[in-house]
């Protein structure tokens, strides 16, 4: 198994008191497995991944207990040192605002070849070269002539093309990808998504996909989804998370297995429910 959390609870101090972010949550992931987290905001999601990545802030988050086993290691029982040798390497994370995860004074180009002057030891022309490559994998035209412009000189497609370059740098055996379509329209979503999918057939990796859109994960993800509430996970293939009879063909079906599934069941006005008195 690449990746197996078991029992996790986090919890934050704050003012009022001790808030339980995430309660006994347990999933896995293996090799060439997508793995769909899913579940409204403030239910656990990100704070599970961050958990996972070794990057919660702390204070005045913490890990209250659990396991998170990588490759057969506890993560938890590791150094710093040796969960940063990790990040990068064995597992990335693609987060969910772009513009505001990128450094707004580097170039895209610093950016991506930092990841081989740390990790590997390059020299910052080389790395620069390995930059340019990057940019063409994930389908940024000239990336030649581009590789030296500053973030907000791109679209937010290509920001996001950019942060999935960043996580592929080292050709890790895990990505974690937090709402990777936040704020894209649905063309863009597509596109970045069919490119998440080409590079994890390509390096055979292990895909954490979080979400609170049914439209992303449905189509996608073969292997079970997640449906969750802090304190409780429903491991689910990506076609029960919401099974039963759809209320209309453009519509998502109307009686979801989960709770939280049910509370994310319906995107669009057409699938809302009506109320049975005359709107006339």
């Amino acid at each position: 198994m690449l990746l197996e959390v078991r029992d996790l609870h986090v919890e934050f101090k704050t003012r009022d008191g001790v808030a339980k972010a995430v309660n006994g949550v347990n999933y896995s992931v293996d090799e060439g497995e997508t793995l769909a987290v899913l579940g409204e905001s403030g239910s656990g999601k990100s704070v599970t991944a961050q958990a996972v990545m070794g990057i919660l802030e702390a204070p005045p988050g913490r890990i209250a207990g659990g396991e998170i086993l990588f490759q057969g290691k506890d993560l938890l029982k590791m150094k710093e040192e040796e969960r940063r040798k990790v990040r990068g390497a064995g597992m990335a994370m693609i987060f969910q605002d772009a513009l505001s995860s990128l450094n707004p004074v580097l170039s895209v180009g610093a950016q991506l070849g930092e990841m081989y002057e740390v990790h590997r030891g390059m020299s910052r022309k080389d790395a620069r070269a390995k930059a340019v490559e990057l940019m063409d994998r994930v389908k940024i035209p000239a990336a030649k002539e581009r590789v030296g412009d500053y973030p907000h000189q791109f679209s937010g497609g290509m920001r996001q093309r950019i942060m999935i370059a960043m996580a592929m740098a080292l050709e890790p055996s895990l990505i974690i990808a937090d709402e990777p379509t936040t704020a894209l329209d649905v063309t863009v979503q597509a596109q970045v998504m069919d490119l998440l999918a080409e590079l994890q057939r390509e390096l055979n990796m292990g895909l954490i996909l979080i979400t609170h859109d049914l439209g992303v994960v449905r189509p996608r993800t073969r292997t079970p989804a997640v449906c969750w509430t802090r304190s409780r996970v429903w491991t689910r293939r990506a076609r029960s998370c919401t099974r039963s009879r759809a209320c209309r063909p453009t519509c998502w079906p109307s009686r979801p297995a989960a709770p939280s599934t049910r509370a994310a069941r319906w995107p669009s006005p057409c699938a809302a429910p009506t109320s049975r008195r005359s709107t006339r």
